[in-house]
């Protein structure tokens, strides 16, 4: 019968435990993960964020990038390791400025730097994206 006892006991003591630990738990606001072929800033007229992007030689590789509002006026500019602009898009290329994308082949493998531009008058929350 004391084998019973400490069965009960023991029981009831891991079923308070568990129930003081669950109500005072507390969870943390679930924050979407990085993703490090993303990036999202909110750009005032006339200002530019850069963020690094790893490349492999001879793949084709595509950046695009868009403002928060169907008329935005964004620009996206390619670099390679020695500053030099690459690939670009923007409201002189002759395509569409609300939605942009450089496509280029990288002659070698390395870093490139992407510029994101704000060639508009408004503030624009911009989004870029490595899609290859």
């Amino acid at each position: 019968m004391l084998w019973l006892r400490c069965y009960l006991f023991c029981g009831l003591f891991a079923a308070t435990a568990l129930m003081f630990s669950v109500a005072n738990a507390q969870e943390e606001p679930a924050e979407p993960p990085e993703r490090p072929d993303e990036a999202v800033w909110n750009l005032e007229p006339g200002t530019s964020q850069f963020k690094g992007f790893p490349v492999r030689r001879g793949q084709q590789t595509t950046f695009v990038s868009w403002g928060s509002t169907p008329t935005a006026r964004v620009g996206i500019y390619v670099y390679d390791n020695d500053g030099n602009c690459i690939a670009f898009d923007d409201i002189g290329s002759g395509k569409s400025s609300g939605v942009v994308a450089a496509d280029f082949t990288p002659g070698s493998t390395g870093r490139v730097q992407i510029e994101v531009h704000n060639l508009g008058t408004t503030t624009q929350n911009t989004t870029l994206l490595k899609t290859k």
